[in-house]
């Protein structure tokens, strides 16, 4: 009798114990299977690599630091927003780049460090960051000319015009010097001696400019230092990047080479989906006009000292003071494959080469990274750091003038 009662007792337990196992290996695959799509996703999207376990290596004590209690939430709220994309601490949010999160978090032994304003960008929740801005703040920012009383602060701007560079972080490629950040080995001789494959013999348009940070933008005109609300960025095509696009353009099609500047906004009101949004618009030109052969994405760079302060680049060009340029070159490292980037490199050690004859102050390093920036799109793609966030728009147009004169000497001498 006893065991007649027990048996449904005993048999429910053993349903629930399957039970539970059964939800906790589906809740665990699930997850799994969650987490590996989100990176999946992140990597369809051309978002570059991070390692998260660096990050909070490194945070451990900036979070126990008095001075910074918000730092274990910024980090938990980062890593979500690069798994899932999903803010759900506020709905205010403000803009900043992933370079900068690694400038606070994981500072390096280099004096310079740069956040590079082409990487990932993500949306910050308001309250918890150690530069406090919300979107009212950076709506009116972007939107509006700064002035210098507004913009002028105490973290003091920093001039370099050395292109001497570290000998740890800079290796010469025959007599071009490059920022080698991957793992590939780079045969110099080879490809400035290598044929480029790009076709300047027939009609039609060329060269295309673009920019994936349409926004970015450049300081005003008599700064020392700035504040923590400048953001370097406007959506007046009269103050951003576009405005030094206008200049390489004009200049281009004056030397003969016929080239279209793509001036559509693609990183506002939302930067963290730019490059997906710029290849979309190269794809469509390239369709309407298929004759172009070099794609030139315009950006300008952002650099801060270790210590905050923020970095210019200029150099003395015929009497003039004028921003310093950098050529970004993408490799296959982040997954990208049939991704002819030595074809673009061929074409970039061309380019860099003429502006060190003819400007040799002119040309930062090369610089390689691992990721791909869109630049499979073309046998000559390129992206183009002109000047910094505290240079002004007067010395990045000069600089990118001078930049513009040297790439069509170079494409006119291979028709």
């Amino acid at each position: 009798m006893k065991k007649q009662m027990m048996a449904p007792t005993y048999r429910a337990f053993i349903m629930n114990k399957k039970q539970l196992i059964i939800y906790t290996l589906s809740f665990l695959l699930s997850a799994c299977l969650f987490f590996t799509l989100s990176f999946k996703i992140g990597v369809s999207m051309r978002l570059p690599y991070a390692s998260f376990k660096s990050i909070i290596a490194e945070a451990i004590p900036l979070a126990n630091n008095k001075e910074a209690r918000s730092s274990k939430i910024l980090i938990r709220n980062e890593v979500i927003h690069f798994l899932t994309g999903f803010n759900f601490q506020t709905k205010k949010t403000y803009v900043a780049s992933i370079g900068g999160l690694f400038n606070v978090l994981t500072p390096n032994s280099d004096d310079v460090q740069s956040d590079f304003s082409q990487s990932l960008i993500f949306d910050f929740s308001s309250g918890n960051s150690h530069k406090q801005a919300d979107t009212t703040q950076t709506t009116q920012n972007t939107q509006t000319s700064p002035n210098t009383a507004s913009v002028q602060g105490n973290k003091t701007i920093i001039n370099i015009t050395s292109l001497k560079g570290n000998n740890k972080t800079y290796t010469p490629a025959s007599n071009i010097a490059i920022k080698n950040d991957t793992t590939l080995q780079i045969d110099g001789p080879s490809l400035l001696k290598a044929p480029v494959k790009i076709n300047m013999k027939t009609g039609g348009p060329k060269v295309l400019i673009i920019h994936t940070h349409t926004t970015e933008a450049y300081a005003p005109i008599g700064i020392t230092g700035i504040n923590d609300t400048f953001n370097g960025r406007s959506i007046n095509p009269n103050e951003n990047v576009t405005k030094v696009g206008d200049n390489v353009c004009e200049i281009l099609n004056q030397k003969g080479i016929e080239t279209i500047h793509d001036t559509r906004v693609h990183d506002y009101p939302s930067f963290i989906h730019a490059y997906t949004n710029c290849l979309k618009d190269i794809q469509e030109d390239l369709k309407k006009h298929p004759t172009i052969e070099m794609v030139i994405d315009l950006h300008r760079d952002a650099v801060v000292m270790a210590n905050g302060s923020p970095v210019k680049y200029t150099t003395q060009i015929n009497g003039k003071t004028v921003s310093q340029v950098m050529l970004v070159m993408g490799t296959p490292l982040s997954g990208h494959k049939n991704f002819q980037w030595e074809e673009n490199l061929k074409l970039a050690f061309k380019i860099q080469q003429k502006m060190n004859e003819k400007y040799p102050t002119l040309a930062r390093p090369i610089n390689i990274r691992k990721e791909c920036f869109n630049e499979d799109a073309t046998l000559g793609s390129m992206l183009i750091e002109v000047g910094t966030h505290v240079n002004t728009l007067d010395e990045a147009i000069g600089g990118a003038s001078d930049a513009a004169e040297c790439i069509g000497e170079v494409l006119n001498s291979l028709k």
